[in-house]
């Protein structure tokens, strides 16, 4: 359980690098000329497309839950249900220590909550200027044509997907906070770290974003590093401790966790 104490932050960086198309849509009730018909997200200042933080780390948690799931009952695993009109999302939340998904991910129920220990930034665009090179149909996007067969009569009804085209490039953040002591009770951190390098791995082959199933969102992470930030970092005068994850296979959490002991 988190409790309540700050030794520091691991933060956790990188490039998310398209290998297909992806769409995270925005607003379809947005008039416009030439519109189409799912846009994606774009920033409202820049006009550029961008991976909000929260679909990366609701997707990761997604992932854990299913993992997790796998091992246990899953009818009785996924004990929540966000219920709209539309359709119920089950999702799995418990006050447990020992659950690794609501430590990580957070908690809530009526009565308490259990908050998150990691924080996901947005991910924004970092190589515009190669994408902007290339012909464009909408502003560093793409437009993907599709059609839904009627499967008596065979008429299609097109459809337009905007998408972001391959090869574009989003850094992204993740914050881990440490609240325990590591020299008394280190394994919970390392535990963790090490999942959120393998959801890292497992969102490479999963995808991210809308119609996964059809190819979309296909990404790479590269240059991942992380930076340990003591207290005194923030508060004094300790410097960062960077260590480079050339290799998520091979990833050293003891090098990560190591400068807090």
């Amino acid at each position: 359980m988190r409790t309540g104490k700050f030794y520091g932050n691991i933060i956790l960086s990188g490039e998310i690098d398209l290998i297909t198309g992806m769409h995270i849509g925005g607003s379809e009730n947005i008039s416009e000329v030439g519109g189409v018909d799912n846009p994606v997200l774009r920033d409202p200042i820049s006009n550029e497309p961008y991976i909000p933080g929260s679909s990366i780390k609701g997707k990761m948690r997604s992932l854990l839950e299913q993992s997790e799931a796998a091992k246990k009952n899953g009818d009785e695993y996924f004990n929540r249900n966000s219920a709209t009109d539309k359709r119920p999302v089950r999702r799995h939340e418990c006050m447990e220590p020992e659950c690794i998904v609501c430590r990580i991910f957070g908690a809530t129920d009526k009565e308490n909550s259990r908050p998150s220990r990691i924080s996901v930034s947005d991910a924004f665009l970092i190589n515009k200027d190669e994408i902007e090179l290339d012909s464009m149909e909408r502003y560093l996007t793409e437009i993907k044509y599709e059609n839904t067969l009627d499967r008596i009569t065979s008429a299609a009804t097109p459809r337009q997907m905007e998408r972001v085209p391959r090869g574009a490039k989003f850094g992204f953040t993740i914050t881990y906070t440490v609240d325990q002591d590591m020299k008394e009770d280190g394994e919970e951190v390392k535990e963790d770290i090490k999942t959120i390098i393998g959801l890292l791995k497992l969102l490479q082959d999963e995808g991210l974003g809308g119609s996964v199933s059809r190819g979309y969102g296909r990404l790479r992470i590269k240059g991942l590093k992380t930076e340990v930030r003591l207290s005194n970092y923030y508060f004094g005068n300790t410097p960062v401790k960077e260590v480079e994850i050339p290799d998520m296979d091979t990833a050293d959490v003891d090098e990560i966790i190591r400068y807090f002991e």
